[in-house]
């Protein structure tokens, strides 16, 4: 990318100039974007950073430890502490060289974790544009995060056998041998619930389905420069994000690492890990997850597209579908769609981009509004592993999760 096109970038997109004055060396490949809010355990994710086994180019790591103009006296506190332990941080093994922005007095309305990585990618922009390598990569992680010591020379080798891959997801698994065993039950649950959601749009048919966890994806600068950086929001940036690119066949799954988030509980977002995890505990009710008749209603659909591109309009949906095509005009984006495309496969990869993984989410929340209420995500999984992996027989929530791990990374 020209040195120009960056600073067009930059300069649209950036929420700050330059933070970093010191030159970053020429073969930098990889720059590790960690947000850090009330973060104690940010030295263990430094710690497991500097394990990786790595040769052949460079990386740096930027921590943004990230307040509001109006925050809470105990997250200032806390804050500054993180601080003192950055700053003092340091592990025989490191080959890695560590910055830190500490970026304070966001505005209220813009401060969250969104903005904290947006601050810090934009960061690694500058940074591997003064490099000369040929894969320039940004990688995400949070700052409760553990990895396995290949994490960093597996990033990088899958990037550069695949020239044409503008980011990608990583395994994860979360970890299920915590202390509490309510703890284990529920983290259990709300992953099962995660990979549920991705294998059910496959079994849907939605070419689009792929994991989007925060501390678990990778991008090139060139490509997040391309699609205006990351967003701000203050929960699910990471889901916004990665559906830039899950549209793309070069699209990339790196399955031969793994990142282990914590799972912990908290509230510092709306919904996520954290938040799933406080409220299941809070309940102490199964979790409950979206049921099989929305992702039956979305196959049911897509099943009639070659119906429907012959010329048939004559859609035989669900109510719920139905309903929900109307409320967005289906008809008139369907002559549409087709009107801007002279084969099935064009039209097929047309309507992908128009019913996307934002519709489609849409869709399921109308559904289960309105139509199909959330069921307990053990029945829900036992269902997909029957009708889409062909079990026989309904098992603990562990098993479906052993397997689902195994089929989301395929």
């Amino acid at each position: 990318m020209k040195k120009n096109t960056i600073n067009k970038y930059l300069e649209k997109h950036a929420n700050y100039p330059a933070w970093i004055d010191i030159p970053a060396v020429v073969d930098l490949s990889i720059v590790v974007v960690i947000p850090c809010y009330n973060e104690p355990n940010v030295k263990s994710t430094l710690d497991s950073l500097a394990k990786c086994n790595y040769q052949g180019f460079q990386v740096e790591v930027l921590v943004i430890v990230n307040q509001s103009e109006d925050e809470a006296e105990e997250i200032y506190d806390a804050n500054q502490e993180t601080l003192q332990v950055l700053s003092s941080w340091s592990h025989p093994n490191t080959k890695f060289k560590l910055h830190i922005i500490f970026s304070k007095d966001i505005p209220v309305k813009k401060a969250g974790v969104g903005y904290a990585r947006k601050t810090g990618m934009d960061e690694a922009v500058r940074r591997l544009e003064q490099g000369n390598k040929r894969d320039k990569i940004i990688l995400c992680l949070d700052a409760d995060t553990l990895l396995q010591t290949n994490y960093l020379q597996t990033v990088y080798d899958y990037f550069f056998a695949h020239p044409k891959c503008p980011a990608a997801s990583i395994d994860y698994a979360h970890p299920l041998n915590n202390s509490d065993d309510a703890v284990n039950q529920a983290i259990l649950e709300y992953e099962l619930h995660l990979r549920y959601y991705v294998l059910a749009q496959r079994w849907s048919g939605l070419g689009y389905a792929q994991q989007t966890v925060g501390s678990a994806m990778a991008v090139r600068t060139e490509d997040y420069q391309r699609q205006g950086g990351m967003n701000t929001r203050k929960a699910g940036e990471d889901f916004y994000f990665i559906h830039k690119f899950t549209h793309y066949s070069d699209f990339g799954n790196i399955t031969n690492t793994t990142v282990i988030p914590s799972a912990r509980i908290s509230d510092r977002v709306p919904f996520g890990t954290g938040r799933a995890m406080m409220s299941r505990l809070a309940n102490q009710e199964p979790l409950n997850t979206y049921a099989p008749q929305s992702f039956a209603a979305i196959k049911k659909l897509i099943i009639q597209l070659p119906h429907v591109y012959k010329g048939g309009h004559a859609l035989k949906n669900s109510e719920a579908m139905s309903v929900f095509l109307r409320n967005y005009q289906f008809h008139v984006k369907l002559d549409e769609i087709k009107a801007n495309t002279s084969d099935y496969t064009s039209f097929q990869k047309r309507f992908f981009r128009w019913f996307d993984a934002f519709l489609c989410m849409k869709f399921l929340h109308f559904a289960r509004d309105k139509y199909y209420p959330n069921i307990p995500v053990k029945d829900a999984a036992n269902w997909l592993n029957q009708t889409y992996l062909g079990a026989n027989k309904n098992v603990d929530e562990l098993e479906l999760l052993t397997k689902f791990r195994q089929q989301t990374n395929t």
